[in-house]
């Protein structure tokens, strides 16, 4: 935090909040204070199969979803196929088979599957669809656009943290999680192994000084956004 102060970065109590940016701030280092993690399966789906009073819920694991299934305009369901194994990424040797909806298909995969899925179903940019040899149903150009990379450097430097304030037994099998870590509540298991974290945009001397192709990037993505940060960055103990 000092060495930020002294480049200029102020220290901000809250750095996730809509707009922050140029500063640092201390990271909240917990997700979970005693240890126990979760996901949207067992916040949500888990109880509801347990509780009895869902019998209507059913889910299907194991399963590869292929497209969407349409009748003209309207989606009525999807055409599926089990995984041969739970390992296994292909799924041809499975006969698909279709899961009709009564009243809606609501298709959730995620920002890289949610694409794919539309696309094979016939959602998306005519002209790549008709390429691909899928007929269309809806011609939506932005589906699968405007992807960006997700940029990664990391730079090592020694501390003098102590062992049990890093990650390293998570990275290095010092410890095992299942019969070591989770019986006995570790809380490093909870933690998001971040001490500082700070988002950041470059001044008018380090644009210039990152020559001109960098600044027609940023004049066409960046200048006219002041709470957009180029970069992200953050401290982590392992």
């Amino acid at each position: 935090m000092a060495a930020l102060r002294k480049l200029g970065w102020p220290e901000v109590d809250d750095m996730q909040r809509f707009g922050a940016t140029n500063g640092a701030m201390r990271a909240l280092r917990y997700v979970s204070p005693d240890g126990v993690r979760s996901d949207a399966a067992h916040a949500y789906l888990h109880p509801l199969l347990r509780d009895g009073e869902h019998p209507n819920l059913h889910v299907v694991v194991n399963t590869v979803v292929h497209r969407v299934v349409f009748e003209n305009k309207r989606a009525v369901g999807i055409l599926c196929a089990p995984k041969t194994s739970p390992d296994d990424a292909s799924t041809k040797a499975a006969e698909p088979r279709t899961i009709k909806a009564r009243r809606m298909v609501v298709m959730s995969a995620g920002a890289c599957g949610t694409p794919l899925i539309l696309e094979r179903s016939g959602v998306g940019n005519a002209d790549i669809l008709n390429r691909a040899g899928v007929p269309a149903v809806a011609d939506v150009p932005g589906v699968g656009s405007d992807f960006q990379d997700h940029q990664l450097l990391v730079y090592p430097y020694k501390s003098n943290l102590a062992p049990e304030e890093t990650a390293d037994r998570l990275m290095t099998g010092g410890m095992e999680v299942v019969t070591e870590m989770m019986q006995k509540g570790e809380k490093i298991l909870g933690w998001n192994a971040q001490d500082v974290t700070c988002k950041l945009r470059p001044n008018e001397e380090d644009i210039a000084a990152m020559g001109p192709k960098f600044k027609e990037a940023w004049d066409r993505h960046f200048r006219d956004v002041p709470d957009k940060p180029l970069t992200l960055m953050s401290l982590i103990g392992g």
